[in-house]
């Protein structure tokens, strides 16, 4: 629900419409208003292990790094296809 009101808000051209919108929303507190400004996260338990995690993390980091070795999506799919008949 609130994806697709985000959608409806950010297509509207209407002041009016977003007026309304504005006066509605105005005792929703927002934690951060403004680029730049952190934003509360709320803890969450993963279901990854803490080493599941961390290999996460290294292979995000060797990927921005230009350092890993990566396919395209096609090539992927054709090994799929040949390894097991999907």
């Amino acid at each position: 629900m609130k994806i697709s009101l985000l959608k409806k808000i950010i297509a509207c051209e209407d002041e009016a419409v977003l007026g309304k919108i504005e006066i509605l929303l105005q005792e929703v507190q927002v934690d951060a208003e403004e680029p730049g400004k952190d934003y509360k996260l709320e803890k969450f338990n993963s279901v990854l292990s803490k080493e599941q995690l961390e290999e996460i993390e290294t292979r995000n980091k060797a990927y921005k790094a230009g350092s890993l070795e990566t396919e395209s999506l096609e090539t992927f799919n054709q090994k799929m296809f040949e390894k097991y008949g999907f």
